[in-house]
């Protein structure tokens, strides 16, 4: 009767010395004391949004880090270089660039299409860019008028503008206001080309996603 008896001894000593599902929490260290329990912080959200403000801290809004912010606003193939967008061929006029916001997508259809949009806002305290905020080469060849819009409480008058050529279409919603003395210029711009046309370009974004992006920083623009 030995022999079973030590057997049944080891086989209790194994299952004690066997490592358990206890946290860090609940295990101690060698002198009896409880271990301290240790943590990795949980990674952001993908969809969460970044903060973007004006030096003045006049105008603000939040954004999907899905677009970056830039300050770079070169010409387009239908804009001119400049803190606004302009479609009579004049100068934009002495202002500052904000912030712009560009992206690449694909656009499915008849005709598949590489989109390029640009979000960009622009403000100038010029008197005489003051004077003809509202309407300043507004109206291109193709341009019509449209409901005006209140964004953070301000309301902006509207153009839609449109142009074609050389394989280049234009889609652009514009958007002025004068506010404190200040012309606020919002431009919301989208330039495609076929994708035969431009085969070096392989966006992993739908036009309909960043269209998304774009309609969530504009709704939510506040104004100080």
């Amino acid at each position: 009767m030995i022999r079973p008896l030590l057997t049944s001894l080891a086989i209790v000593i194994l299952c004690g010395c066997a490592p358990t599902d206890n946290t860090a929490s609940e295990a101690q260290s060698a002198d009896g004391t409880e271990a301290v329990a240790t943590s990795t912080p949980a990674p952001a959200p993908a969809n969460a949004l970044q903060e973007w403000r004006s030096e003045d801290g006049k105008i603000a809004f939040k954004y999907p880090a899905t677009l970056t912010p830039t300050q770079d606003f070169s010409a387009t193939y239908f804009t001119p270089e400049g803190w606004r967008a302009m479609f009579d061929g004049a100068p934009v006029g002495p202002g500052t660039g904000q912030i712009r916001f560009g992206a690449k997508s694909y656009r499915g259809g008849v005709q598949p299409f590489i989109v390029t949009t640009f979000l960009q806002l622009g403000t100038s305290r010029d008197p005489a860019v003051v004077a003809d905020c509202l309407t300043r080469g507004l109206a291109g060849g193709n341009g019509s008028q449209q409901e005006d819009r209140t964004i953070g409480g301000v309301r902006f008058t509207v153009f839609k503008n449109s142009d074609a050529g050389m394989s280049h279409q234009l889609s652009s919603t514009d958007l002025r206001a004068v506010r404190g003395g200040t012309c606020i210029a919002i431009d919301r711009i989208e330039s495609a080309v076929p994708a035969s046309v431009d085969t070096e370009a392989s966006p992993d974004r739908s036009n309909a996603s960043v269209e998304q992006d774009v309609d969530r920083v504009l709704s939510g623009i506040t104004f100080g």
